[in-house]
């Protein structure tokens, strides 16, 4: 068809492996019990994120869950 251009689909999911993620507006909203206790007590060992607001750098706590910004999330490449 004429006028129409084709688009080429980004591409949305850069995990290679099963992943819990979890979006909250900001880390004390994620660390509340229900979050906590549902990604610490899931039972496996699966890689778990919790995406935040904003433009925080990645992070991983003692229970080994990765806290991330929206933005790096999007742009970097191997988180």
């Amino acid at each position: 068809m004429e006028g129409k251009t084709e688009k080429n689909p980004k591409k949305v999911c850069r995990l290679k492996k099963k992943a819990y993620l979890y979006t909250a507006k900001t880390v004390e909203s994620a660390t509340d019990f229900a979050v906590d206790f549902s990604l610490k007590n899931s039972g496996d060992f699966f890689r778990k994120i919790v995406i935040t607001d904003g433009n925080a750098k990645p992070w991983v706590d003692d229970d080994g869950i990765m806290y991330v910004g929206i933005i790096p999330f999007l742009l970097e490449e191997d988180l």
